[in-house]
This record gives structure tokens, C-alpha cells and sequence, in this order.
């Protein structure tokens, strides 16, 4: 599993290529100073099943989540076994940087593509995520984050297709990979 995101700057956020959510979350966010007043309440209320929420980070860099929607990048793609999949990411600092950065006070779009294998295939996420820092009335900070899907792509494991090649092959021509002394491939036991 491994994830690679690069910071967008803030134009960005005016880019055709970036969600009209996004887009007008951001618009919202910035007139208030993010401090959450009624516009801003009712439209996070009309997106909460989009939204991932999170509290403030205290003991590590990657905050606690706190809601995640039903219709969230998150939920809809990943399942229901994402929480355990993303805290085995192998690049904490790269998934962090936008949390680190958005507690500062700092809106922060990055484009993210995220890799795992499942059940022999590659599997390709890449979309970008806004992360916003949100204060309710009485002060208290959480992190808003909407992801937006820009690709999603599924591809047989390259060594998946090796095996296969390998498995395929007549036991005749199998010396070549296994040896002069091998014996037929339906007794080998081939893994990736």
C-alpha cells in the first residue's frame, strides 16, 4: 500500500479541474475566516454525508477521526475496512502534511493517488482532497476534509500476470524457468 500527494496551491481551488463542492466549501470557508456562522452551518449540514470530520491532532501528526459519510470518498471506495487499510500506510508523513498544514489555518488542496493490491489486483485511487481547518462559535477547531474522485482504476498485479504466464506454460518448455530437473508444472506450487 502507498500513497503519493502533492500540494496544490490555492488557485488551484479555481481550477475547472477541481470539484464545484470544493470549490464553493472553500468560497464558504473563506468569507467566514472559517469560523462557522448559519451560511456556513447549513452548508456543511447539507454535506455531511460527503464529509470526513476530524478533531485536532494531540499525540500524533494524523488527527482522530470523528465522522466519516456514508457517501465520503472514504466510505464509498475503500469499504468498511478502510480505517484499518489507511493505518497501515507505509508514508504517514505524506498523508500528515495536510493535516500539519490546515491547523495552521491554511486551506490546503492536494492531489493524492493511492495504491494498494487486493485479491491480485492493482488497485488505483487518485483524486484531490480539501482539508480545512473549522472553528465552531465558542472557538473550538475540527478538520473538514472532501475528497473528490478523479480516477479509479483496477489492473490485474504485474506479478500476478507472471504467474499466470508461468502456469501457462506446457511442461515440455518449463525447464527453461524451473530448471533441467523440474518436474511438471501442476506439481509446483507458484505464489507472487
Amino acid at each position: 500500500m502507498d500513497v503519493h500527494t502533492e500540494l496544490l496551491n490555492d488557485s488551484a481551488l479555481e481550477d475547472e479541474g477541481t470539484s464545484s463542492i470544493q470549490r464553493h466549501l472553500f468560497q464558504q470557508w473563506e468569507r467566514t475566516g472559517g469560523l462557522i456562522n448559519e451560511n456556513l452551518h447549513q452548508y456543511l449540514l447539507r454535506l455531511t454525508d460527503d464529509l470526513v470530520l476530524f478533531g485536532m491532532p494531540i499525540h500524533s501528526d494524523i488527527p482522530a477521526i470523528t465522522h466519516v459519510g456514508r457517501k465520503s470518498l472514504a466510505g464509498k471506495v475503500m469499504g468498511s475496512g478502510w480505517r484499518t487499510e489507511l493505518k497501515n500506510l507505509g508514508n504517514d508523513d505524506a498523508v500528515a502534511a495536510a493535516y500539519r498544514r490546515a491547523c495552521q489555518g491554511e486551506p490546503t488542496l492536494e492531489q493524492v493517488k493511492f495504491t494498494t493490491t487486493r485479491h491480485g489486483k492493482l488497485f488505483v485511487l487518485e483524486y484531490k482532497r480539501l482539508v480545512l481547518m473549522i472553528r465552531t462559535p465558542k472557538g473550538f477547531p475540527f478538520l473538514a476534509t472532501f475528497s473528490a474522485q478523479e480516477r479509479l482504476g483496477c489492473e490485474p498485479h504485474p506479478l500476478a500476470s507472471l504467474q499466470n504466464r508461468v502456469v501457462g506454460l506446457r511442461p515440455s518448455n518449463s525447464h527453461v524457468l524451473l530448471g533441467s530437473d523440474a518436474e511438471p508444472i501442476a506439481r509446483h506450487s507458484l505464489s507472487a
